[in-house]
């Protein structure tokens, strides 16, 4: 293979890894969307027993219900495997996601900072 034709396929290879990449991020945020839409029940929170709903519907929008303050209402969306919510004010949060079997986690700095929901 000459030099230019080697360059040209290195190039193609390091331009298709990037796409590949991209494109398995792009599937994780898929992912993720399709699996927190429907209702969760708070159940832990900054290490404590804890109550309220939280619901997402796969149009984007949310609410949120809980025994501390009025009803919530707002949009979500993830991006590189971060929630998003916002409403009429602007963003509300930013929250690390991950969601196993029945289990969704807004991830904290440490473990007892957790929020956990269990699917309802």
């Amino acid at each position: 293979m000459r030099s230019s034709n080697r360059r040209v396929f290195l190039a193609a290879v390091l331009a298709g890894g990037f796409v590949l990449v991209t494109l398995a991020g792009c599937g994780r945020d898929a992912t993720l969307s399709r699996a927190i839409v429907g209702t969760w029940t708070l159940a832990r929170q900054n290490g404590h027993a804890a109550s309220g709903t939280r619901s997402f519907s796969a149009d984007g929008h949310c609410t949120t219900t809980g025994p501390d303050g009025p009803p919530w209402s707002g949009t979500w969306a993830i991006k590189d495997g971060m929630l998003t919510t916002s409403d009429a004010s602007g963003p509300t949060g930013l929250y690390k996601v991950e969601i196993e079997g029945g289990t969704m986690t807004f991830k904290g700095p440490s473990p007892e900072q957790d929020t956990v929901f269990a699917r309802k």
